[in-house]
């Protein structure tokens, strides 16, 4: 789920970065070639830092090693049914949409008028930063990214943690009593 999820995640922040563009909004550019190359030398020492140390071996291909290794055997397994494949990254797609959906939703709410495009770059954007962060569901993390993400927009400080708070109460916050009512009525009959 985990990597089907991630998979869905770069497919749609690519696309979403496309159209957003090729509409003109996003305001972005590409860093310059000797910027990239000193980021990817970085990555490639610490790369190195890692396989040439006993701790660093360990990490790579011990824990990180078998969690990827038995990811992979997973998806080849799902992938033998066709339906359980659909399933699995269409309802992953189906559920980004739905909160891709919802931030916009409330950042119109708030009266925000960047296009559509850019809300929806800037979610993905946001997103894709703060789900480094180790906390269950993002708390924190999620929200500080969206606002840091509107404000550098453009966005007024106070209309940004209007527009997160009302996206953040209704996708995170307000779905959790009912689902954990859910919950203990799944384990009291024990079907979980």
């Amino acid at each position: 789920t985990s990597a089907a999820s991630g998979m869905v995640q770069v497919v749609i922040l690519v696309a979403v970065w496309a159209w957003a563009g090729s509409s003109g909004s996003l305001g972005f550019s590409l860093p310059a070639v000797s910027d990239l190359v000193v980021v990817l030398v970085v990555i490639g020492a610490l790369g190195g830092v890692l396989y040439l140390t006993p701790w660093g071996r360990r990490i790579v291909f011990g824990r990180l090693g078998e969690v990827v290794g038995n990811a992979w055997l997973n998806l080849r397994t799902l992938a033998t049914d066709p339906s359980k494949v659909f399933g699995l990254f269409g309802s992953a797609a189906l559920g980004k949409v739905l909160i891709l959906a919802a931030f916009v939703a409330s950042c119109r709410s708030a009266d925000i008028s960047l296009a559509t495009s850019q809300l929806v770059f800037l979610y993905m954007t946001a997103n894709t930063v703060a789900s480094a962060a180790p906390t269950p569901g993002g708390v924190g993390a999620i929200e500080a990214a969206l606002i840091a993400a509107l404000t550098g927009a453009g966005v007024d400080a106070s209309v940004a943690v209007s527009a997160v708070v009302v996206f953040r109460l209704a996708t995170y916050w307000f779905p959790v009593p009912p689902s954990y009512i859910a919950l203990r009525h799944l384990r009291s009959i024990g079907v979980v």
